[in-house]
């Protein structure tokens, strides 16, 4: 399998750097992948060449899986931290193209073997197999269907589920040995699709002047428009061997001057060199603006319609809410004349009477509150006095005890000293007598 890969920037780009397409091959896995970041995306060139890397490292042919893949791809793509102009006015438009992600287009194929290939696309890069003098292309057959392509890969729609099934087209195609396979972006696409012959120029091209001769007559003559220009060629037998024809690293284009704009009613000299190339391009641009604004007045219709059901919603609810609370009203006054109160005394009992009767309740209270302490006082002392009472009867008769036990014990030596007077009387007496 040999590769030949031919690429060259717009002039607009200046340099090679800000090329938006971005490629990939792998020859051991022997696959290719194509990709061409749309330039009013936000930093659709690394999103182009996150797309054709991840899918050199592992081929996917069934959609969902692939799907699957580019999703986890676009989450890591909206997580990079982006640097923004220093120019306040450049920054918000940059924050604004970020806000609605990067897009590009995609091509993947891988040989299954030496006479069959898988390919896989979505968006307007195609394949063209040149077999003798014939033109074998894939997904579209003419230009008209390459225009009328509305599906492109973004990362935004990748994370929202809206890149649908049917945004690609997959094929396996049946190959020769003498094959050549072209993998190229739209503004080749169209200029072989228009004229197949410049197929055998684009063949030719074997460095890099010769393929810069070939896009500036191109773009010169209207052929081809000025965009970034992506050729791959790959002959199925052949060696195994890679070419890359790209600018060499110190060739720029020179600076567009920008002219002054006249208005037609003073350009007196003014001339319409308008050829069928630029006449296309302005019908493509017409149509795409066509098809944005249908899509447009279907989304307005929708909302249109969105917003009419949900006023008729809020106005079906606030009709419900007053019907209940009118509801509840009038239950709420059916139960309060129920519960009103049948005779005229207490019709016409005033207020001031129910306080009065609250308040003399509340006198009442304070005062069986008083009474009932004074009682308690009362039988405290009560109980003071005879705990007293009964203490001095213990003691007094305590006392008398004491008293008792002590005339006892003085009585008994007082019978001892009457014995002995008696006795020294009665000698006394007997002396006496003897005497």
């Amino acid at each position: 399998m040999e590769i030949k890969v031919l690429q060259i920037h717009k002039k607009a780009s200046i340099e090679y750097k800000h090329i938006q397409d971005k490629y990939n091959f792998s020859t051991s896995k022997k696959c290719i992948a194509l990709s061409d970041g749309t330039t009013q995306s936000f930093r659709s060139e690394l999103w182009a060449r996150m797309l054709v890397d991840n899918f050199v490292r592992n081929p996917l042919f069934d959609i969902n899986l692939l799907k699957n893949e580019f999703k986890n791809l676009a989450i890591k793509f909206n997580n990079i931290d982006f640097e923004f102009s220093s120019n306040f006015a450049k920054a918000s438009l940059e924050r604004a193209k970020k806000s609605k992600g990067g897009t590009a287009t995609f091509i993947g194929l891988q040989f299954i073997n030496d006479s069959s290939i898988n390919v896989l696309n979505c968006g307007d890069t195609c394949l063209f197999i040149i077999r003798n003098n014939e033109i074998i292309s894939f997904p579209f057959k003419n230009i008209e269907e390459l225009d009328n392509n509305n599906y492109f890969i973004n990362s935004n729609k990748l994370i929202d589920n809206e890149v649908e099934f049917e945004f690609f087209n997959f094929n396996k195609i049946e190959i020769l040995k003498n094959d050549k396979i072209i993998l190229a972006t739209d503004a080749i696409s169209r200029l072989i699709f228009r004229n197949p012959k410049t197929i055998a120029l684009i063949l030719k091209c074997n460095n890099f002047e010769d393929l810069k001769k070939f896009c500036e007559s191109s773009w010169d003559n209207k052929e081809l428009e000025e965009d970034d220009i992506s050729i791959v060629i790959v002959s199925p037998i052949s060696s195994n061997r890679t070419i890359e024809i790209i600018p060499p690293i110190d060739f720029s284009f020179p600076k567009i001057v920008e002219k002054e704009f006249i208005p037609l009613s003073e350009n007196r000299n003014f001339i319409n060199n308008i050829n069928n190339l630029e006449m296309e391009q302005f019908n493509r641009m017409m149509q795409q603006l066509f098809r944005e604004t249908d899509f447009l007045k279907t989304k307005l219709k929708l909302t249109q319609a969105l917003l009419f059901s949900a006023i008729a919603l809020l106005i079906l609810n606030t009709l419900v809410l007053f019907y209940i609370i009118d509801k509840k009203s009038s239950i709420t006054s059916e139960l309060e004349t129920n519960k009103q109160v049948s005779t005229k005394y207490e019709e016409l009992q005033p207020l001031q009477e129910v306080e009065a009767e609250n308040t003399l309740t509340d006198e009442e209270s304070s005062k069986t509150a008083t009474e009932n302490e004074i009682t308690v006082k009362k039988e405290n002392v009560k109980k003071k006095k005879t705990d007293t009472e009964n203490t001095e009867s213990n003691t007094f008769y305590d006392n008398k005890n004491t008293n008792s036990k002590l005339e006892n014990t003085i009585s008994k030596p007082m019978v001892k000293d009457d014995k002995k007077n008696n006795i020294i009387k009665a000698e006394t007496k007997k002396d006496s007598t003897k005497s």
